[in-house]
């Protein structure tokens, strides 16, 4: 089974090259590994889950409209290395996949599995690829604190 990081990167790069001007984002076909751009001192706070495997496919295959939410583009004008996208959620459903993995709505997507996330859409496809992992992470920034939160999906 491959990591979740290699999953990652070919959906960033199968983004980034095929689907739209739009999805390809800020990050262009390169995919960015954001602990390689920010400083080594950035503080951020660990949240660790355990989710039942069966229940995040349960949530994930019940698809469309229970688990949308919006992902709205949002501008940056910190640093050099806070310059890349990033995305508010917006309007997390209740039992949706998103609750699930504890985001909330305002919660500001930074990165998943460490890479920068290129598009709203690139995030949905590693979501989906997740089932197959055993780990992965999603960072946010939720009231200007950023957090980690680390997945462990469990038999």
């Amino acid at each position: 089974m491959m990591s979740s990081k290699v999953f990652f990167r070919i959906v960033l790069l199968a983004v980034s090259a095929g689907l739209s001007a739009c999805a390809a984002g800020l990050a262009g076909n390169k995919a960015i590994k954001l602990s390689s751009v920010r400083p080594q001192n950035y503080a951020v706070k660990t949240v660790e889950m355990k989710i039942p495997q069966s229940k995040y496919l349960a949530v994930i295959e019940q698809g469309g409209e229970k688990n949308t939410a919006r992902l709205v583009p949002v501008f940056s004008s910190g640093a050099d290395w806070e310059n890349f996208p990033e995305y508010r959620l917006m309007d997390v459903k209740p039992g949706s996949v998103y609750e699930l993995l504890g985001l909330r709505s305002l919660d500001v997507l930074i990165a998943a599995d460490d890479y920068v996330v290129p598009s709203s859409q690139a995030f949905w496809q590693f979501l989906l690829l997740a089932r197959q992992f055993k780990q992965f992470t999603v960072e946010v920034r939720r009231n200007e604190v950023p957090m980690l939160f680390k997945y462990e999906l469990t038999q």
